[in-house]
């Protein structure tokens, strides 16, 4: 779904290039009632130099979509709005959604950016896809822990999340995938604000210029049908001197 991003877009760019962190999971389904366990996947955070920690493993503890039947396997990406709900994710073994930290469904591709509600009010969007197509799942009540065995297996025995996420560890030459999808996601973002700042300025621009011509022409006319009546009076006006 990241990976996608700079395409075809279900996460805006500019919602990757602003956000403190991501977790990104992949999760199956587990019974009839649609609560799901058992998924897995990697927390990366905003370091203060402007690039990505190294992946901190996570696990869900619980996880329901409401009335998403459908899907067998959800490819979810929770976007870290603020730097609060960064620092929750690396002080807390557990995380409850709704619990915890506040949490709302994002908005597909570029009617994200028109949502200034979720992103001034919720610490997590939740961006989910199954089958390739965005379902909008809600995450509230999704349990997210710490992975301890994945990151040891990783990192070694004694390294600790936290570190991990404050940049501390090195980055492992697998993730390099993940940094890169990351990078031009942001670059889209970088190179498309200026050009949608500037239309409607040059929009106006352009229609000021057309309508400055317009006059100049329109007094080109008059000046022009003003000439030969004012040679026409004024052998009348020598007659009356004579």
């Amino acid at each position: 779904m990241v990976k996608e991003n700079y395409n075809n877009p279900i996460i805006s760019p500019n919602t990757i290039k602003s956000a403190k962190g991501l977790v990104i999971l992949t999760i199956g389904k587990a019974g009839v009632s649609f609560t799901i366990r058992g998924g897995s996947g990697v927390l990366v955070t905003r370091l203060p130099d402007g690039t990505w920690s190294a992946p901190s493993a996570v696990k869900t503890g619980g996880f329901g979509v409401g009335s998403q039947i459908g899907a067998e396997i959800i490819e979810l990406v929770m976007v870290l709005t603020n730097d609060e709900a960064v620092k929750n994710f690396r002080e807390l073994e557990n995380i409850t959604i709704g619990g915890n930290i506040s949490a709302a469904v994002g908005s597909m591709g570029r009617s994200a950016e028109a949502s200034s509600t979720v992103k001034n009010y919720s610490a997590i969007i939740s961006y989910g896809k199954s089958k390739g197509a965005y379902i909008g799942a809600s995450v509230e009540g999704t349990v997210i822990q710490q992975n301890d065995e994945a990151n040891s297996a990783v990192y070694g025995k004694d390294v600790k999340s936290d570190d991990i996420l404050s940049g501390k560890v090195a980055k492992p030459e697998f993730a390099n995938g993940l940094y890169d999808i990351l990078a031009k996601c942001e670059q889209v973002a970088k190179d498309k604000t200026p050009a949608l700042e500037s239309k409607p300025n040059e929009k106006k621009s352009d229609e000021k210029k057309e309508e400055e011509k317009k006059s100049d022409e329109k007094k080109e006319e008059e000046k022009k049908e003003e000439a030969p009546v004012a040679q026409e009076e004024k052998p009348e006006e020598e007659k009356k001197t004579q």
